[in-house]
C-alpha cells in the first residue's frame, strides 16, 4: 500500500487526510509493482570485469585542477548519512568517475559517470543534453578514480553520446528516460575495471510488509506526538540498508559541497507508481544525494548496476532559500516531504544500455558524435644534470588550442607536470649557462621572439608521457 501522505505532499493531492487512514497507510513502501518488473526474476545482465591488478596505476596529482562548476541539486532526507568510499584507487571506486561538460553557451557543469565497459560510461541524460537549449554538450571529459583534485588516472574525451529519443519532450515526472551511455576516446576500463548492469530487483513483498509493519507500530507508539512520530519513522527508513543488507544499493559520486569529493550512501529502494510508465521505470530511494551526484550508479553487493540517480524533490517545507528567501532548488527535511529519483533499470531501459554498450543506434535512440574528444593526459619533465634549465613545451590545452607554455627555470621546479590535450607535444630546453640544448628540427616556433627549433614526442596510452634531460 502507498503511503497517502507522501503522495499528498509529493504531487499536490488534496491537503485533508483522516488520522484513521494515514494511521494504517503512512510511510508505507508500496508492495505493487509492474508486472513486467516482478516478472524480472529471470536475470538480465552483463558482468562487471575488475582487472589483475593491485590497487590499479601509480596514482599522480592533477596537473590541471578540475574545478568546481554547475552541479545540480540536493535532497538529505533526515540526517546527512552519506560517506566516503576510502581509497578512490581500488575496485569498483576506480571505474567510477567525474564528469566535466561544457554546454552549448560555454559553461562548464559536473555529473557522474560508472564505467561499464572498457569504453562505455552510463549516467544520467540530463548530464549531457541541456533541455533548456535543446543541445548536446559540446564536450565532455570523463575523470575515473578522482577525488577532489585528485586525478589518478587521467581525463578521457568523450566520442559519441547515446540518450533515449523521446527524453528532450520527457518531464522528471513524465516518460522520464533520463539514462545515457558516452563512449570513450580510450579503453581505460581496461586499466581500471567496470561493473557490470542488469534489470532492477524490487524489494520484496515479504519485506515491504514487515517495514510497513514496524511503520503502523511506530505510529501506535507516537499516537499525540506527531512530530516524534515523523522523526522516529525517518530514522527508522534510514537505517533500512542495515537491516535488509542483501536488498540494498549503493551509489558514490562527486559531492560539490565537498569540493568535489566522493561521498555515497546506501539505501532501499520503493515504488513510486505514478511516475513511471511502460517505457521507463522511477524508484525512490532513502539515500541522500549531493551537488555533482546525478548520473551515479546504484549498483548491488555483486556489482551490478541497477539504476542511475535522476533528481530529487520534496514540499515547501523542504526547501532550501537563500539569503533573499529565492528556493534554491536543494531540499532537506523528513522522510515525508523529501524525494529523491532514480531511474531503475527495466527491461526496456536494459536492453537500450546493451545496444548503446555495442555502439548500436536504432530508431529509439539519439546519437551525437563530438568532434573534440582528445583524452587529457600528463607531461613530465625531469632534469638528471645542469643545477639550472630553462624548458618550453608546445601542446594542446582543454580547448584544442596549440599553446607555447614556458619558459620554466628547473632552479624553482625540479620536476614539472603539465596536462595536455593532443596526441603529441614538442619541447624545447636550455642550460642556464647556455653550453647545453635539447632542441631538434620536428618544428620550429616563435617564442618570445625567438624561433627555435622542438622536438616531438608521441604520446603512448599510459597516463604520464616522462622526457628525462641528461647530458648524454
Amino acid at each position: 500500500m502507498r503511503d497517502p501522505l507522501m503522495k499528498k505532499n509529493r504531487i499536490g493531492f488534496k491537503r485533508s487526510m483522516s488520522k484513521q487512514t494515514l494511521m494504517v497507510a503512512v510511510f508505507c513502501i508500496s508492495v505493487l509493482h509492474a508486472a513486467d518488473e516482478t516478472a524480472a526474476a529471470v536475470e538480465e545482465s552483463v558482468a562487471p570485469f575488475v582487472p589483475s591488478m593491485s590497487e590499479g596505476l601509480d596514482p599522480l596529482p592533477p596537473a590541471q585542477e578540475i574545478t568546481e562548476t554547475e552541479s545540480g541539486a540536493f535532497g538529505v532526507i533526515g540526517k546527512d548519512s552519506r560517506f566516503r568510499p576510502g581509497k578512490t584507487t581500488v575496485y569498483p571506486y576506480r571505474s567510477i568517475g567525474k564528469m566535466q561538460m561544457e554546454k552549448a553557451n560555454g559553461k562548464w557543469a559536473s555529473c557522474s559517470g560508472t564505467l561499464i565497459s572498457p569504453q562505455h560510461v552510463l549516467t544520467a541524460a540530463h548530464c549531457v543534453f541541456d533541455k533548456d537549449t535543446n543541445k548536446f554538450h559540446k564536450r565532455i571529459y570523463f575523470v575515473p578514480g578522482a577525488d577532489g583534485k585528485y586525478v589518478p588516472y587521467g581525463l578521457y574525451g568523450v566520442t559519441d553520446i547515446y540518450i533515449p529519443k523521446d527524453y528532450p519532450s520527457s518531464s522528471m515526472t513524465r516518460n522520464n528516460g533520463d539514462v545515457a551511455v558516452m563512449k570513450l576516446n580510450s579503453a581505460v576500463g581496461e586499466r581500471v575495471g567496470y561493473l557490470g548492469f542488469g534489470v532492477y530487483r524490487p524489494v520484496p513483498e515479504s519485506v515491504n510488509q514487515e517495514i510497513a509493519a514496524q511503520q503502523a507500530q511506530i505510529y501506535q507508539d507516537n499516537i499525540g506526538n506527531y512530530d516524534g512520530y515523523v522523526q522516529q519513522a525517518t530514522r527508522y527508513m534510514e537505517g533500512l540498508a542495515n537491516r535488509y543488507p542483501q536488498h540494498a544499493l549503493q551509489y558514490f559520486g562527486y559531492s560539490g559541497d565537498t569540493n568535489g569529493q566522493v561521498w555515497g550512501d546506501k539505501c532501499l529502494t520503493y515504488n513510486i507508481g505514478e511516475y513511471s510508465n511502460a517505457n521507463y521505470l522511477q524508484v525512490g530511494t532513502y539515500c541522500d544525494y549531493q551537488r555533482g551526484a546525478s548520473g551515479s550508479a546504484y549498483y548491488d553487493n555483486e556489482r551490478y548496476v541497477r539504476g542511475v540517480i535522476s533528481w530529487s524533490g520534496g514540499n515547501r517545507q523542504s526547501m532550501v532559500t537563500d539569503s533573499s528567501g529565492k528556493a534554491v532548488g536543494n531540499y532537506v527535511g523528513n522522510v515525508k516531504n523529501v524525494i529523491n529519483v532514480a531511474v531503475a533499470f527495466n527491461r526496456n531501459t536494459y536492453q537500450m544500455i546493451k545496444r548503446w554498450r555495442g555502439d548500436q543506434v536504432d530508431s529509439n535512440t539519439l546519437h551525437r558524435r563530438l568532434s573534440s574528444a582528445n583524452d587529457l593526459k600528463q607531461v613530465e619533465i625531469n632534469v638528471a644534470c645542469h643545477d639550472r634549465v630553462w624548458f618550453v613545451l608546445r601542446y594542446k590545452n582543454s580547448k584544442n588550442q596549440w599553446v607555447n607554455d614556458g619558459y620554466y627555470d628547473t632552479n624553482r621546479e625540479s620536476r614539472v607536470r603539465r596536462t595536455i590535450s593532443s596526441p603529441y607535444f614538442y619541447y624545447y630546453a636550455v642550460s642556464h649557462d647556455g653550453r647545453r640544448k635539447w632542441s631538434g628540427d620536428d618544428g620550429y616556433f616563435k617564442v618570445f621572439d625567438k624561433t627555435l627549433g622542438f622536438r616531438k614526442r608521441t604520446l603512448d596510452k599510459d597516463y604520464v608521457s616522462k622526457i628525462n634531460l641528461t647530458c648524454k
